[in-house]
């Protein structure tokens, strides 16, 4: 009756298990090091993404300065009253094919009457709705056939 060497000393085949996962990690890692190793002094490409990166980190902080109001976009209310009457809009923020500025309040309300109930809900999470150019725009909900 012969027994393998594995089967003799557990320990050995777990040692070289663990040596060919770890000569198939450098194999697998071995050219990406290369590469990162070679790409940031051939082209910059990471330096100019790290660029960017801070670009637009600043442009947004910048933005976000100017205006507020984005911290709490999108406002979506929905809500069935006591005699069970639908309300529904949403507020958001950007620039929109009608808005004069470089940044807009949207209103889409699918109820109906809105606009003011809408400016309240600005006003209730701190910011002033009259500090924005304000859209409004009807889209009732179409029913299903």
């Amino acid at each position: 009756m012969s027994t393998s060497a594995s089967a003799k000393n557990p320990q050995r085949s777990i040692i070289a298990i663990i040596l060919v996962g770890i000569i198939a990690l450098i194999a697998i890692a071995a050219p990406a090091v290369f590469f990162l190793q070679q790409s940031p002094s051939e082209d910059g490409s990471f330096a100019a993404t790290t660029n960017n990166d801070r670009s637009a980190d600043a442009a947004a902080k910048k933005f976000l300065e100017q205006y507020p109001v984005i911290n709490v976009l999108p406002i979506i209310y929905a809500h069935y009253d006591e005699a069970y009457n639908y309300t529904e809009f949403r507020v958001d923020g950007g620039q929109f094919d009608d808005c004069s500025q470089d940044f807009c309040l949207k209103i889409t309300d699918t109820t109906g009457g809105n606009f003011d109930f809408a400016k309240e809900l600005i006003t209730a999470a701190g910011h002033n709705p009259d500090d924005y150019e304000l859209l409004y725009e009807y889209k009732p909900i179409v029913p299903l056939e």
